[in-house]
């Protein structure tokens, strides 16, 4: 994806299944400006529906830690500037966010699992 959308909310929130432990985003991003990301706002709804998937999953007995993986086909050098690491606050409470640089190499930007 480019930026989430509408389609993404509906799956999100159809989501049930108790086997799930972790979702993927892929997401081809470009910079605007050296502050934030262009639509870094725009994850705070899909910050919401993860957060209501693992409300939904644990009332179902749910005993694992759901991941969100964010892998960013395009991430710049002073990243830490463009407020990657600040993406998925609140889901970050309740599971885990990795942040994958997809262009070189693949390897772990961000892990909140290293904040806990």
């Amino acid at each position: 994806m480019t930026q989430p959308m509408d389609s993404h909310r509906i799956f999100l929130s159809s989501i049930a299944s108790p086997g799930l432990r972790k979702i993927i985003f892929r997401v081809r991003y470009t910079f605007q400006g050296t502050s934030s990301p262009e639509g870094t706002g725009r994850w705070t709804w899909i910050d919401e529906e993860l957060c209501g998937l693992a409300d939904r999953l644990r009332a179902t007995g749910y005993r694992h830690t759901l991941e969100a993986e964010l892998r960013f086909l395009r991430i710049t050098d002073g990243t830490e500037e463009h407020g990657l690491t600040e993406v998925l606050p609140k889901f970050k409470e309740k599971g885990l966010v990795s942040v994958f640089d997809v262009d070189h190499g693949g390897y772990v930007f961000y892990s909140s699992a290293h904040n806990r």
